[in-house]
């Protein structure tokens, strides 16, 4: 079976003390950086969709520096970031 995109998806498989894992964890918040002249306008319009299909929020940046992943107290965030070559 083919993995699928975490965007079809918006959970994430969390570890639990009994060594088991438990994937019902959803993500509450999509954040994402724009790198200018990527292609990252259509991916903006791309998560945006599945934000509001999932009724997800998304935070969307650009110009500044990137969130660093694991700052936001709540850590139900999907983390993208879209580059092209060459980087």
């Amino acid at each position: 079976e083919a993995p699928s995109s975490p965007a079809c998806h918006p959970h994430f498989r969390l570890s639990l003390p009994n060594h088991r894992w438990n994937n019902t964890t959803k993500f509450r918040r999509i954040y994402f950086y724009h790198a200018r002249k990527a292609g990252g306008s259509s991916m903006h319009k791309y998560l945006a969709k599945v934000a509001s299909h999932y009724n997800m929020e998304l935070k969307a940046t650009e110009w500044t520096a990137m969130e660093d992943p694991g700052t936001k107290l709540d850590n139900a965030t999907f983390y993208v970031t879209h580059l092209r070559e060459p980087v």
